[in-house]
């Protein structure tokens, strides 16, 4: 499940980080792809070795620091209230 919940992450921030780019925020669009990246590093860690907690803490932190910038911020289009629903179903599901 925590495969699959991360493959869909991934998949969203991509997404998000074309339709930001194509809206001319360029930093989101770089945080959006990167936070898909370092999520693809710990799915291969999560899947190839045996530290499958460690990635689960690291991820659900990444994301909360993802979470914490796009509330503060504003995220793009003032969509931040929408982050702070987010956050805790994605940290309760993990």
């Amino acid at each position: 499940m925590v495969m699959i919940m991360c493959i869909m992450a991934i998949i969203v921030f991509i997404g998000v980080a074309v339709a930001s780019w194509i809206q001319g925020e360029i930093p989101l669009a770089l945080i959006d792809l990167t936070a898909a990246l370092c999520l693809l590093i710990l799915l291969v860690v999560f899947r190839f070795s045996s530290y499958k907690q460690a990635s689960r803490y690291i991820g659900v932190a990444m994301m909360y620091c993802l979470y914490l910038y796009l509330l503060i911020t504003g995220a793009a289009g003032g969509t931040s209230y929408m982050w702070h629903y987010i956050f805790p179903f994605f940290a309760i599901f993990l």
